[in-house]
C-alpha cells in the first residue's frame, strides 16, 4: 500500500473512533438521564430536527447527552468529507484528472448537503 492510502485509512478509523467515542458517551449519558422513566405510547411526542452547528457546541458546553450525539454523526460527516478531499488532492498530484474531477463533484454534493439541511 502506498503511503497516501494508509494515511487516508488512518484518518478515516481514527475520525470514526473519535465519532463513536462521542456518540457512546452521548448515548450512555441520555440512559443515565432518562433511562429509568417509562412513558406510555401517547406520551411519545416526535421533536422536529432543531440542531445547528452553533446550537450543537453550546449544547456540548452544557453536557447535553443528545448533543453529544448529533456532534459525533457530524463529525461522520466531516470524515468523510476529508476522506474525499484528501483523495482528490492525491488524483491531482497523480495527474488523474478525471479521478480528480469525479472526487470534487462528490465532495461539492456532499457539502451542498451537509449545508443544505444545516
Amino acid at each position: 500500500m502506498k503511503l497516501t492510502e494508509l494515511a487516508i485509512g488512518k484518518t478515516l478509523f481514527i475520525g470514526v473512533i473519535i465519532a463513536a467515542i462521542f456518540v457512546t458517551y452521548g448515548g450512555i449519558g441520555y440512559l443515565l438521564r432518562d433511562g429509568t422513566t417509562i412513558l406510555q405510547s401517547k406520551e411519545i411526542t416526535v421533536q422536529p430536527a432543531s440542531y445547528t452547528l452553533s446550537g450543537v457546541v453550546v449544547a456540548l458546553q452544557q453536557h447535553n447527552p443528545q448533543a453529544y450525539i448529533v456532534f459525533g454523526i457530524i463529525l461522520l460527516f466531516v470524515i468523510q468529507l476529508l476522506r474525499v478531499a484528501m483523495a482528490s488532492l492525491i488524483f491531482l498530484s497523480n495527474k488523474e484528472y478525471i479521478n480528480f474531477a469525479f472526487s470534487i463533484f462528490v465532495f461539492l454534493v456532499l457539502t451542498a448537503a451537509i449545508l443544505l439541511n444545516a
